[in-house]
């Protein structure tokens, strides 16, 4: 099962593509139903999902700012576990993956609702891992570094424009 931030799946890929809005409750309870009827349940889980909102100044940043990162870097993972780890629980195995951030631990200026978000993943990670580890689940949560995607450089050359420097300026100060 997989799915993407893409439209459509590459021709090549064996898997099963079912399109959804994780920053939604009913995009994930969709998705949940979509892939238990397509094959039961998964026994990987690995939320993936992740974004941030335009820097902005911590006092400046909007409730809907907030909003917008906690439901896609915290909510998103939140739901998507509701909908499949019971399976997982109910069959006594699965690993569930989350993908937090190093920002939760390191935050940069200007993106303090994304650390947040992601420092309350690391939170829930550790207490979904002690109530379903009992079951035979199990709950892992990384927090990898920068990774030059084609949306983090863009979204790095953002920062730097709005503060008047060049990429390799702003990224040796933060």
């Amino acid at each position: 099962m997989l799915t993407a931030s893409r439209s459509a799946p590459p021709e090549d890929l064996p898997a099963i593509f079912i399109p959804a809005d994780l920053a939604t409750d009913q995009g994930v309870a969709e998705l949940g139903r979509r892939v238990i009827d397509s094959v039961g349940g998964v026994d990987v889980l690995v939320n993936n999902a992740g974004a941030a909102s335009a820097p902005t100044p911590t006092l400046k940043r909007s409730d809907q700012s907030w909003h917008a990162d906690l439901e896609m870097n915290l909510l998103s993972a939140v739901r998507l576990d509701r909908a499949l780890v019971p399976g997982m629980v109910e069959r006594g195995s699965g690993v569930v993956v989350h993908v937090s951030s190093i920002a939760s631990r390191l935050p940069q200026r200007t993106e303090a609702s994304y650390a947040a978000a992601k420092a309350a993943l690391n939170a829930y990670s550790r207490e979904l891992a002690t109530e379903v580890g009992e079951h035979g689940v199990r709950v892992v949560c990384v927090m990898p570094g920068f990774v030059a995607t084609e949306g983090a450089v863009e979204h790095l050359q953002r920062i730097a424009d709005r503060q008047g420097v060049g990429v390799e300026e702003y990224s040796s100060r933060s």
